[in-house]
């Protein structure tokens, strides 16, 4: 039975990573399709007055909608990925077990385990959390070593990174 649970845990890893990858290949077609600039990121609650679309609707955790409400994921008024990514699945680990509690007390499974580094094209809620000692990035060009740059990370999973680095080895 352990060899079962370890093999289970091992493939719900490498789904999560492959959720990882198809984030950022919509991040990377997003600059493709919009002359380079990087998809908005950050938070959105109702009724702000911010006028671009991130790549998702949200905002912290304490704004359980963002994490609950499929719509903020795959609709296109509320989520830039909507065009690119028509499967809510790819936005969550499959170790996830998060859930909200609703106004009846039910719980309510977490619907995205993924946030976005900040420093990529942070719209101006967020700015406020950047710090001056690292650059923002606004286009894809601006990067200047992308292999040092993470896109996308499971805000859920407190795991040894190099565990999961070791599923990249050959």
């Amino acid at each position: 039975m352990p060899a079962l649970a370890q093999a289970k845990a091992q493939a719900k890893r490498v789904q999560c990573l492959n959720n990882e990858h198809q984030l950022t290949v919509a991040w990377l077609l997003y600059s493709s399709d919009y002359n380079d600039l990087l998809v908005p990121n950050g938070g959105k609650l109702p009724n702000d007055k911010e006028k671009n679309i991130l790549w998702v609707f949200g905002w912290f955790h304490s704004f359980t909608q963002g994490f609950t409400n499929r719509a903020f994921l795959l609709d296109p008024q509320y989520a830039a990925f909507a065009s690119y990514i028509k499967t809510p699945a790819l936005y969550k680990c499959p170790s996830d077990q998060v859930t909200y509690l609703q106004s009846r007390g039910r719980p309510i499974p977490q619907i995205r385990s993924y946030a976005m580094n900040l420093y990529l094209a942070p719209n101006s809620t967020f700015t406020s959390y950047t710090s001056a000692r690292h650059a923002i990035f606004r286009k894809s060009a601006e990067i200047s070593s992308p292999a040092n740059v993470f896109v996308f990370q499971d805000v859920n999973r407190h795991e040894d990174m190099s565990r999961l680095q070791g599923l990249l080895s050959p």
